[in-house]
C-alpha cells in the first residue's frame, strides 16, 4: 500500500480523535511541530495508559541490525498508510492535591515520592486508586486504537554455518552477508487479550493492573501473555515476596 507522507499536524488530528474515543470526557492538550506532536493532560489517565494509544500511531519502526536504526513503516488510519510525525510525547501532570497524597501516602514505604521512579509512583497511585482515596480512569475498550509497545524489527540473528566458516577464516560475522529473513517481533493479538481482559472480574482487574504497575510492565495484558497462573495465584505469590521482603511475614 502505498505511504503518504504527512506533519506534525496531521498526525496530532488522528491522535485527538483516537483519544477522544479511548478517554471520553478527558481534556487533553496537544501541541504539534513538523516533525513531533506533544500531549498533555492532567490527573486523568495514567500515562503509560496514554503511551499505548501513541504507540498506534507511531509512523517509525525501530530496527535491530548491526546498527540500531529507525525506518519509516507508517501507520494505517482509516484504510491509508501514513507516515507522520517521528516523535510522539504524552506529559502527565499532577493537582498539588492529587501529588501530596501520593507524597503522604509513599512516606512509609521504602522509597519516598521524590526518591521513587515512575513505576514506583504508579504503583502508589494505583493502591490509591484500589482503596477509593483517588479517582481512576480506566481506557474504553478499543484494542484498534492503543498498542502496548513501540514498533521493531530484530534482524540481528545470523545463520550459524555461516558464522562458523567465516570465522574459520578469520572474517567477523558482521562482514558476511546473511540469507536469514528478518525476525519480526508481533505485536500481542489484542482481540484475543480483550477476550481474555473480558473474563476477569473488577477484583481480578485491579489486582493484575496493580501487578503490572508494582513490575514495571508496559501492559497489565504482558502479564497474562507471560504466565500460566491465573490473576489470584499471581497476586498471592506476589504479595507473599513482597511482604517477606519487608519482614511483615
Amino acid at each position: 500500500m502505498e505511504k503518504q507522507f504527512i506533519c506534525g499536524k496531521e498526525t496530532k488530528r488522528h491522535i485527538v480523535e483516537a483519544l477522544k474515543l479511548v478517554f471520553p470526557g478527558i481534556k487533553f492538550s496537544s501541541r504539534s511541530s513538523y516533525d513531533s506532536v506533544r500531549v498533555s493532560w492532567t490527573d486523568g489517565p495514567l500515562e503509560h495508559d496514554v503511551e499505548k494509544v501513541l504507540n498506534r500511531f507511531q509512523s517509525y519502526t525501530r530496527i535491530l541490525d548491526i546498527d540500531d536504526r529507525h525506518e519509516a513503516t507508517g501507520y494505517e488510519w482509516k484504510g491509508i498508510v501514513y507516515v507522520g510525525a517521528r516523535h510522539l510525547d504524552a506529559s502527565r501532570q499532577l493537582s498539588d492535591g492529587r501529588k501530596q497524597a501520593l507524597i503522604d501516602y509513599m512516606e512509609s514505604w521504602e522509597k519516598t515520592y521524590l526518591d521513587a521512579n515512575k513505576p514506583e509512583r504508579a504503583a502508589a497511585e494505583m493502591e490509591l486508586i484500589t482503596q477509593g482515596s483517588l479517582s481512576g480512569i480506566t481506557p474504553m475498550d478499543y484494542p484498534d486504537l492503543m498498542r502496548d509497545s513501540y514498533p521493531v524489527i530484530d534482524r540481528r540473528k545470523t545463520n550459524p554455518s555461516k558464522v562458523q566458516a567465516g570465522q574459520a577464516l578469520g572474517i567477523g560475522h558482521h562482514l558476511m552477508k546473511s540469507t536469514e529473513t528478518c525476525t519480526i517481533i508481533p505485536f500481542p493479538n489484542r482481540r484475543k487479550m480483550a477476550v481474555t481482559m473480558d473474563s476477569l472480574n473488577p477484583d481480578q482487574l485491579l489486582k493484575l493492573n496493580l501487578l503490572a504497575a508494582m513490575q514495571g510492565k508496559d501492559s497489565a495484558e504482558e502479564l497474562l501473555i507471560e504466565s500460566v497462573k491465573s490473576v489470584d495465584e499471581m497476586f498471592t505469590e506476589y504479595a507473599n515476596l513482597l511482604f517477606k521482603k519487608q519482614g511483615g511475614i
